[in-house]
Order: C-alpha cells, then sequence, then structure tokens
C-alpha cells in the first residue's frame, strides 16, 4: 500500500515537470494536472476544417492566379457558312467582334423567350503582349433546339439581326454570309422605320484574310443609325470567267424619330464584311443594291472604290 502511494506521488510531480518544461515558464494552468480551463472551447472533430495561413513561396503568398474581369461588349458581326439554322437541334452562334485583339476571352449568354433570342456578350481584360494583334476574335454563343420560325436576335439589350430556323429544301446550298449587327436608333426611338441604305461609292478593302466593303454616303440622313449590312459570297462555278466570287450586298439604315443632329450634311461609312477568305489573283465581282447587273470587280489581294 505504501509502495503504491509513493508510486502515485511520482507519477503525480513527473508530470508536472513535464508541464513546466513544455511552456518553459510556470503557469496556474500548467499545474491543472492536464485537465483544460474550464472556459475553454469544446474540442473540434479530426474532419473538421480549419482553414490554415495562405501558401508560401519563398516566404510570400503564393498567388492564386489573375481573376477574369470580363466586362460586357456588344459584338458587331455574324458569319455563317450556313444561313439557316437546322431545326430542333443545338446550335452555336459565332458572334464576332473588330478590333485589335490579343488572347483575350469573351463570354455570351443565352436567354431565348418566344421568338426572341437575347444574347449578352463581354469581353475579358487580358495583359498579354503579342507582337501583332489579331483583328477579330469570336464569341460561341450555344443556343438550344429551336422550333423552326423566325427570331429576332437580340444583342446585349438592342436588335441585331434575324434568324431563320428551318430546313433547307433547295437544291443548291443557302451561300455564306456575314451580317453586320445593326446598331439601332437612340434610345427612346419609336416606329422606327427600315429602308435600304443610300451610298454614293463603295470602296473595297481587298485583304485576303478579311476583305470588307465600304459604304460612303456623302449626306447621311439624320437622326438615323445602321441597320443590318448582309453580304453573300458565291463561289463561281463556271469556266466563262476568272477563278472567284459574286459578292453581293444588301444594307439597311433605320431611320430614328428622335434624336438630334447637325442639319448639314455629314459623311457616312458603312464597313460591311465579307464571308469568306479572297484568293489572291481571283477576279470577283459586286453587286450593290438597285444595280441590275454587277456594280465592280476586283482582284483578291488588292483595293478598289466603284
Amino acid at each position: 500500500m505504501l509502495r503504491s502511494l509513493c508510486q502515485l506521488v511520482s507519477l503525480t510531480l513527473l508530470s508536472g515537470c513535464y508541464l513546466f518544461h513544455e511552456t518553459g515558464a510556470e503557469r496556474t494552468e500548467d499545474r491543472d494536472f492536464g485537465l483544460p480551463p474550464a472556459d475553454a472551447a469544446p474540442p473540434s472533430r479530426p474532419d473538421a476544417f480549419v482553414p490554415g495561413p495562405p501558401p508560401l513561396d519563398a516566404g510570400f503568398p503564393v498567388d492564386a492566379g489573375p481573376v477574369d474581369i470580363c466586362p460586357a461588349r456588344r459584338a458587331e458581326l455574324l458569319c455563317l457558312d450556313y444561313p439557316l439554322i437546322p431545326p430542333r437541334l443545338p446550335h452555336t452562334l459565332p458572334l464576332r467582334f473588330a478590333g485589335c485583339f490579343c488572347e483575350e476571352r469573351t463570354t455570351c449568354q443565352v436567354t431565348v423567350e418566344g421568338n426572341r433570342i437575347r444574347v449578352e456578350t463581354g469581353v475579358c481584360e487580358s495583359l498579354a503582349l503579342c507582337a501583332e494583334c489579331q483583328p477579330e476574335i469570336e464569341a460561341s454563343c450555344e443556343l438550344p433546339p429551336l422550333p423552326r420560325g423566325v427570331y429576332q436576335l437580340d444583342v446585349n439589350g438592342s436588335p441585331g439581326a434575324d434568324l431563320v430556323v428551318d430546313f433547307d429544301t433547295g437544291f443548291v446550298p443557302q451561300p455564306p454570309t456575314c451580317v453586320m449587327l445593326q446598331e439601332g436608333c437612340p434610345a427612346g426611338s419609336t416606329d422606327v422605320a427600315t429602308r435600304a441604305d443610300r451610298f454614293d461609292s463603295a470602296c473595297v478593302d481587298g485583304e485576303l484574310e478579311r476583305a470588307w466593303i465600304e459604304l460612303t454616303d456623302s449626306c447621311a440622313e439624320c437622326p438615323a443609325g445602321d441597320g443590318t449590312c448582309t453580304v453573300t459570297y458565291e463561289e463561281r462555278l463556271t469556266d466563262d470567267l476568272p477563278f472567284g466570287g459574286e459578292i453581293r450586298v444588301e444594307a439597311n439604315v433605320d431611320i430614328c424619330r428622335v434624336g438630334v443632329c447637325d442639319p448639314s450634311c455629314e459623311e457616312h461609312v458603312r464597313r460591311c464584311a465579307i464571308p469568306r477568305r479572297l484568293m489572291e489573283g481571283g477576279f470577283y465581282r459586286v453587286w450593290l443594291p438597285g444595280d441590275d447587273g454587277p456594280s465592280f470587280s476586283f482582284t483578291g489581294g488588292e483595293s478598289t472604290c466603284e
């Protein structure tokens, strides 16, 4: 009995010595025989997540990577190799931005309400440096399966173009098409009238990668907004002319019912994209609205005016 008591006293003293050497100072809570203080929080579960300090790299916090900043930006161009959208099948609508870009990402959100397709597009900011900028980037807008019909495409809150969802029943495929989305009239415009655009001259910037047709109106109507400008490309399959194609242009202008403008004439230039990459040395003819035949011709890789 006496030996057991001595062993208990010895173990108690050793435990006190262990606590004293662990903390390096004698404190009241160190002499509690290993019991937690009365006001201590209950122990956490072994599987509970306890956030720790951020990881360090050579003494500095590790960067988690850049956060994308993607402000809204309205797409300007829709180019389709096949202008009819097949019904009841998912479809990707390629909306494009024109400018100078360097590895920027794009965003597109799609909402369908009846016969109206609303898309919200944006371009993410990029800090990348490149030797040469890209003149275009694309936003892929995923459309759900749609029944047959004509749909109005709204881009970032304003009308952009009409889309046709239907089967192709013709023997000749529909030609590739590029549509410059309409800019529309100022907010509050009502009863907007649309008519064929009038222009005094037309020029072709015959770059091979992306060619443009520029329509110039020396005395533009005001107040007005650019309507759609549609360009189709038909590859020439006959041998009576050199290789190349036929380029047909349809341009509209929206006459606005509200807005203030300078009554004096102002020159206005519209740029309309050609859907296909031109071939160097190819012979191309341009058909402008109201003309019964080709308005002028040009050679791929060169620029010319009517």
